[in-house]
């Protein structure tokens, strides 16, 4: 069953509206017509079934039928801070990372980050990406991609379980740092642009109370080493559980 998100609170029996590029999605590309079952999800997190109940000109009237269990959204608040990428590679972050649970994506600038900004109609983009893959891994809630930030204001602003992916790195996740729950299940992630990180940087986390971690012993890309990291802390913590 498809999934659509709806600006507002919902209620059983209330009847909505959705705009002219919903219409074509439900009638020209899935082929629904009157009577045709949805899911929908409110502003604040509720899903609900639906039901087309009027075909319009310029829209689609849904018909909320009855408010759902929801079980897939992780236990953690996954914070993802990711270096300024160049061209498409920050989609693929976003992509990923809104596929493995995060509840937000950073860009930001730091020394060695080829781009300097991050232009509205890129951010735009990334947005969009977002709610379009939260609807396709049927996620109760859409990411949010907020615009770029100096790396020094990103780390100041870090909260809950603070880990810094560094390719000089070797040591892996110290046995400490994994054992038990993160406080408040919150979880700082940062991983570098494809330059890495300096020495400063390391040392300004560091200070700032990060614990600073290895992805083995091989160097990954840039765009791939966030989701790496965050699938690694959903298994550990979260909902991509032990076998």
């Amino acid at each position: 069953m498809t999934r659509l998100f709806i600006l507002g609170s919902l209620k059983e029996g209330q009847k909505v509206r959705v705009a002219k590029q919903e219409r074509h999605y439900l009638l020209n590309v899935l082929r629904f017509g009157l009577g045709g079952n949805v899911k929908v999800v409110d502003d604040d997190g509720n899903e609900f079934s639906a039901a087309i109940c009027n075909i319009l000109a310029n829209g689609v009237e849904l018909e909320i039928l009855k408010k759902l269990d929801i079980s897939e959204q992780s236990p953690l608040s996954i914070h993802l801070y990711v270096g300024l990428l160049k061209g498409k590679k920050m989609e693929r972050v976003v992509t990923d990372a809104v596929e493995l649970g995060v509840a937000s994506i950073t860009p930001f600038v730091s020394s060695r980050t080829v781009p300097t900004k991050i232009g509205d109609e890129r951010l735009l983009r990334l947005k969009k990406i977002s709610k379009e893959q939260s609807r396709l891994s049927m996620r109760t809630v859409i990411p949010v991609v907020f615009p770029h930030v100096s790396f020094s204001a990103a780390v100041s602003h870090a909260e809950g379980k603070k880990m810094i992916f560094f390719e000089e790195e070797r040591g892996g996740f110290p046995k400490e740092e994994i054992t038990g729950k993160p406080f408040d299940h919150v979880v700082s992630l940062f991983t570098g642009p494809e330059g890495g990180f300096s020495d400063e940087e390391i040392g300004l986390a560091k200070n700032t109370g990060f614990c600073v971690v290895g992805l083995g012993g091989r160097i990954l890309r840039a765009e791939t080493a966030p989701g790496v990291a965050v699938a690694i802390i959903q298994y550990k913590w979260g909902d991509l559980k032990e076998i």
